[in-house]
């Protein structure tokens, strides 16, 4: 959400920058250093400003929410602008996010739960990772 917290995850090793929001300074700074720049919006004047602003995906969020009939609407007029859809997204939706016009889907607390983390049960959050995979493969949107 700052310039500096991108200095610090492109100092980390990160090659790619996630925002909960639309930051012109935290975009200009994502791309100063070469890195990949995925702000969030939600209505379509947030999604043209984010790519205007050189974002190189918009994460439309919170997509579960709005629905994949709202990212298909926006999608419409916009669909030279790359959305990611993000925000309660599983294994039953995901394929239906990517066929409304979304390049990908984001995942957070549907696949890593901290429960899991947290006593090491990292078989199951691999097992879940691999429901998304073949759910989209099941639908030939994912190879």
């Amino acid at each position: 959400m700052s310039v500096e917290q991108v200095d610090a995850a492109a100092a980390a090793g990160a090659e790619y920058m996630i925002s909960p929001n639309t930051n012109a300074a935290v975009i200009a700074r994502t791309k100063e250093l070469g890195k990949i720049s995925i702000p969030g919006a939600m209505t379509p004047s947030e999604v043209a400003e984010a790519y205007e602003l050189g974002a190189d995906i918009v994460k439309m969020f919170p997509a579960g929410v709005l629905g994949c009939g709202y990212i298909k609407a926006v999608k419409a007029p916009l669909k030279h602008i790359p959305v990611t859809a993000v925000g309660g997204i599983n294994p039953e939706n995901c394929a239906d996010f990517i066929r409304a016009g979304a390049v990908g889907v984001g995942v957070g607390g549907n696949l890593v739960s901290p429960h899991y983390v947290k006593e090491g049960r990292f078989e199951e959050i691999t097992a879940i990772a691999r429901s998304y995979v073949d759910a989209l493969r099941k639908e030939g949107l994912y190879v």
